[in-house]
């Protein structure tokens, strides 16, 4: 980049339009001729992120003629662009955005942004044909202050690990933090001593793609993208951000926010990345570890300079219908890709198919998803035809009453691009016979066992029901509830049982709400004695050693395969008995025989 003086104004020069075959694109000063570089228009207020500090652009809006936002014709037909207007309540200038975790219906938004008063907002977001933002639902909340003593976000927010938020501070150079709760900056980490001399951007690689979580910051000065890595920091809640090694030299020098494209993007069928220009978005195609591949960038979204308050710009994702949204000027832009969404699922959960069920009603409940959508309605039908009931919003479940009789029930699910999925047919009995409760056994652990306190008690039931079984729960003493299992073999594991004796009982639960306790099963729990050891396999056959030793003292597990003879014993580990029970797992397999015993250092 290129400062230079033009009419008493400070102007940036950026990088050159890229022109499709028989399109013109006229520079705001064209009396520099179509061979020089673009000129960013000398109305907007830039914050330029070098040693020199804050420049200012100032001069008359007559010279910055407005020009509205355009994709580029080579996607004209796979992409479109929609303006829902700023978000209520968020102070200008913006900076950074991202969906709240969890949530697909809150946005969350710097405002003041580059300022000490920067601070998160959240607003609610209202959604139309396809499930595609239309606009907001309210005014904007305050979340968080994101402001230092002379900066303030600016362009990127993003989660890092554990819901801690992540934002750039351009001008300082780093990466502010605020950990999950917190109401103010809860940390800063300067990159500056890294050898990142400008910064704009961050991005974090979504789940389903190589790298995975991954933290990425971009240049501005430089074009360069820098892997960074993060490990948690001493207070629990914060983290610490160091260069990877990894530098990525890009094409383009970046102005307004990135994003991530996943897998089946028009244009990008393996993924790409969105990154925002001085006067254009581009698309750059990722290598193997979702890094982006120099020399591939193309334009998605051109003439991106205006008249006006100018915004500084954020971009991301939308988990719900994989648009792309982007803040220019104020105003939030949605872009959608004009590809399918995955299709919808849909599937009855109860009443088990070929069950009875009693006409004086029983529980229907069906489970419905879009892997990259949103479900708008379920259809429950009796042999395709007759509707019995209609959902709008999980969980699918409810009373039903159905005359006695075979019925044929499907669940017919419509996700919010309008596609249609039909369940598999139920066929039940619908009958004014009571009907049989259903039959549960606790068949382990035997009665009147007893199990050492090192490991978890293993509780497993067999249950069955003409109705099917909807869950079997486990209680200890008739009311201490252990867990609960929906799915054959029904088994939970508890490890926190009290030592004494145990009355413990499994209930099975049929799918019209018919239930049945199980026979008591006495078992009891043993404190393992001082120094001894004990064996048992865990779920992959490798053998696990407990044993009790004196707290502070050291022992050392040994195995061998001659128990008489000593030069056969082999150490394994040594460990410290920081409480009185002490871990170890051999990582040997299975095989020829082994005996182990533990020994005081």
């Amino acid at each position: 980049m290129k400062m230079f003086a033009a009419t008493g104004c400070a102007v940036l020069l950026g990088r050159r339009n890229r022109e499709a075959p028989g399109q013109q694109t006229v520079s705001p000063l064209a009396a520099y001729g179509d061979s020089r570089p673009k000129i960013r228009p000398p109305c907007l207020p830039w914050f330029h992120p070098s040693k020199l500090g804050l420049i200012l652009t100032i001069c008359a809006a007559a010279l910055c003629p407005a020009r509205s936002q355009t994709i580029d014709p080579a996607y004209t037909n796979t992409y479109s662009l929609r303006n829902i207007g700023p978000a209520p309540g968020v102070p200008l200038p913006n900076g950074g955005m991202i969906f709240k975790a969890g949530d697909t219906n809150t946005l969350l938004l710097g405002g003041n942004a580059a300022t000490p008063s920067a601070a998160i907002y959240q607003v609610g977001v209202t959604r139309g044909a396809g499930n595609h933002l239309t606009g907001f639902t309210g005014p904007a909340v305050f979340v968080a202050n994101a402001g230092s003593a002379d900066d303030g976000i600016m362009d990127s927010l993003a989660y890092g690990p554990n819901g801690c938020l992540f934002f750039t501070l351009v001008n300082d150079v780093a990466i502010g933090e605020i950990a999950p709760g917190a109401t103010t900056v809860s940390r800063i980490v300067p990159l500056s001593s890294m050898g990142i001399q400008s910064l704009l951007n961050l991005t974090v690689v979504p789940s389903g793609m190589p790298g995975a979580g991954r933290l990425n910051v971009q240049e501005f000065s430089w074009s360069q993208w820098h892997e960074m890595k993060i490990s948690l920091n001493a207070d629990g809640i914060t983290y610490n951000i160091v260069t990877n090694g990894v530098d990525i030299e890009e094409d383009d020098a970046e102005e307004g926010g990135a994003t991530y494209l996943t897998p089946g993007h028009p244009g990008f069928p393996n993924g790409g990345v969105l990154v925002g220009c001085i006067t254009e978005f581009i698309g750059y195609t990722l290598d193997g570890n979702s890094d982006p591949v120099p020399g591939t960038s193309v334009p998605i979204v051109e003439n991106m300079l205006a008249a006006g308050q100018a915004g500084f710009d954020g971009m991301t994702a939308d988990p719900a219908t994989e648009d792309i949204l982007f803040m220019y000027e104020g105003n939030i832009y949605v872009m959608t890709a004009s590809f399918p969404l995955a299709p919808p699922t849909a599937s009855i959960t109860t009443p088990a198919n070929n069950a009875n069920c009693l006409d004086t009603g029983f529980t229907f409940s069906a489970t419905a998803s879009q892997s990259n959508g949103a479900i708008s309605e379920l259809d429950v039908y009796d042999y395709g035809t007759n509707i019995v009931d209609t959902f709008y919003q999980p969980p699918y479940s409810a009373p039903v009453n159905l005359p006695d009789g075979a019925h044929a029930l499907t669940a017919v699910v419509t996700s919010g691009d309008d596609q249609m999925a039909t369940s598999a047919v139920v066929n039940i009995t619908v009958t004014s016979v009571p009907l049989p409760p259903p039959v549960v056994q606790l068949i382990s652990p035997a009665s009147n066992s007893a199990v050492c306190d090192c490991w978890p008690i293993e509780l497993v039931a067999a249950a069955t029901s003409p109705q099917g079984v909807a869950l079997v729960q486990f209680y200890n003493n008739g009311t201490n509830y252990l867990g609960q299992s929906t799915n054959a073999p029904y088994e939970v594991s508890f490890p926190n049982l009290r030592l004494g004796t145990l009355a413990l009982t499994a209930i099975a639960t049929d799918t019209t709400g018919l239930s049945t306790v199980s026979a008591v099963v006495n078992t009891t729990v043993t404190n393992l004695a001082l120094l001894e050891l004990e064996d048992a396999l865990t779920a992959n056959d490798l053998c696990e050693l407990c044993f009790r030793g004196n707290p502070g003292s050291n022992y050392v597990f040994l195995a061998g395969t001659n128990l008489l003879s000593s030069g056969t014993w082999t150490p394994l580990s040594t460990n410290m008995a920081s409480s009185s029970l002490i871990f170890y797992t051999d990582p040997s397999p299975l095989g020829a025989k082994r005996f182990y015993r533990a020994r005081q250092q």
